[in-house]
C-alpha cells in the first residue's frame, strides 16, 4: 500500500472510491502520488459529519452519521473546528474502525470510558485498540 505517517502508530492509506468498494492506491501504481496526496485531502475537506455528544454528563463526542470514512474526519480542517469548538485543543480520541471515531475533552479519567466504548464496536474494519491525545498540538498515545 502507498502509506504515509499520520502520527505515532497511525498510518494515513489513499484508496480510490469504485463505488461499491474502496480500491487501496498501491506504490506500484503508475500515478502522481503528489496529485493522489493533493486531490486526497481537497476531497476530505468537502465532506462533512457532525460532532454529538453521548451523554449530557459527559463531554464525550461521536459522529451523527455513520460512514466507512469516519475514522479519517479526524485530519480534516472542519472537524479540527468542531472538536476545538466542543472539547478545546487538547483532547482525547479514540478510532477503533473505520466507521468509528470518538473524540472527548483532555479529561485522563475520560480513557476508561473510551476503552469501554471501543470494546462494543463490532465493525471488523479495525483501526486501533489505543485511546490517543492531543495537546500542545502533537499526538501521542494516552497515558493510562
Amino acid at each position: 500500500f502507498y502509506r504515509e505517517q499520520a502520527f505515532t502508530d497511525i498510518d494515513i492509506l489513499y484508496v480510490s472510491d469504485m463505488g461499491e468498494t474502496f480500491r487501496f492506491i498501491l506504490q506500484t501504481d503508475d500515478v502522481d502520488f503528489e496529485k493522489v496526496r493533493k486531490r486526497a485531502w481537497e476531497n476530505l475537506n468537502k465532506l462533512s459529519n457532525i460532532l454529538v455528544r453521548l451523554d449530557d454528563a459527559l463531554n464525550i463526542f461521536c459522529l451523527r452519521y455513520a460512514t466507512d470514512f469516519n475514522a479519517s474526519f479526524l485530519l480534516s480542517d472542519s472537524m479540527q473546528k468542531q472538536i476545538t469548538k466542543k472539547v478545546g485543543r487538547d483532547y482525547l480520541f479514540a478510532i477503533p474502525s473505520s466507521t468509528t471515531l470518538i473524540i472527548a475533552k483532555f479529561c485522563p479519567e475520560y480513557i476508561s470510558i473510551l476503552k469501554s466504548l471501543m470494546a462494543i464496536d463490532t465493525d471488523p474494519n479495525r483501526i486501533s485498540d489505543k485511546v490517543y491525545q492531543h495537546k500542545g498540538g502533537k499526538f501521542d498515545i494516552a497515558a493510562d
